[in-house]
């Protein structure tokens, strides 16, 4: 299976493996980390880009993150 490592905050990782009913999994890896996995055929275009971007949001210096929320 073709899987990508997506961030999230990890307050919210088991919310997130509950509402995608398997398309967000993590594995024993990824505990104590803000990671999921992706199942990518189970994942649309449109929510890849969702959680890429949520991803890139979590991670970027605060300043690169301001310019893309504004």
């Amino acid at each position: 299976t073709e899987v990508l490592v997506s961030c999230c905050e990890r307050e919210e990782k088991e919310t997130l493996i509950e509402k995608y009913h398997g398309m967000r999994f993590a594995t024993p890896h990824y505990d104590g980390y803000d990671n999921l996995l992706v199942r990518l055929t189970d994942a649309t275009t449109e929510q890849l880009t969702d959680f890429l971007d949520i991803s890139y949001l979590i991670k970027a210096p605060s300043s690169l993150a301001k310019q893309i929320t504004e």
